[in-house]
């Protein structure tokens, strides 16, 4: 069975900690535009470290967004996590306009789905997704997936997401930016 979780506590922070730092490497890891191998995977593990830092330091200490991490368990297993935001910007013409974001998703390796299990999961996660955000008032979601990262981008079709734009972050990674109606 799988369930959600407010994790953004002091009970499940260092495991969330290696959790995102996990995304991060797995993110920048093969794909780093430095082409000296020994440089790339230093720079990778610096760079993850980095942004660990700066989520961690969002969740637990100064909250510039209001970013909440929900853990993904399976039964008492906590596989994976999703961090959300409600976020608040202006618009052209001075009204403020309310979305959600789904900052990050992450499923350990060795518990990502595939055939029926991925479509139960896909299920529980979509409504999960939309109930948080309708209570919110929200009814747009936007996320970035990274294009290389393959479950990412399959768990963001399987949602609902559709790809709105590429563009690349500030590491260089081709990203896309994809958006849901609720």
């Amino acid at each position: 069975m799988i369930t959600f979780k407010n994790i953004t506590n002091a009970e499940y922070k260092d495991t969330l900690q290696q959790m995102i730092k996990a995304h991060y490497r797995e993110l920048y890891g093969e794909n780093w535009e430095v082409k000296n191998f020994f440089q790339r995977m230093k720079d990778s593990r610096s760079f993850s470290t980095f942004r660990t830092e700066r989520d961690m330091s969002e969740l637990f200490k100064k909250s510039i967004y209001g970013t909440v991490a929900y853990g993904i368990f399976k039964d008492e297993d906590l596989i994976g996590f999703v961090l959300l935001d409600v976020l608040n910007s202006t618009n052209k013409k001075l009204e403020v306009e309310t979305y959600g974001q789904m900052y990050q998703l992450y499923i350990k390796p060795e518990y990502r789905f595939q055939g029926k299990d991925q479509e139960l999961f896909i299920s529980v996660l979509n409504n999960y997704l939309d109930e948080y955000f309708l209570k919110h008032g929200v009814n747009e979601v936007l996320t970035e997936l990274p294009d290389d990262i393959k479950y990412l981008i399959e768990c963001g079709k399987a949602l609902g997401f559709s790809q709105v734009k590429e563009s690349k972050n500030d590491s260089g990674i081709s990203t896309s930016l994809w958006q849901k109606k609720i």
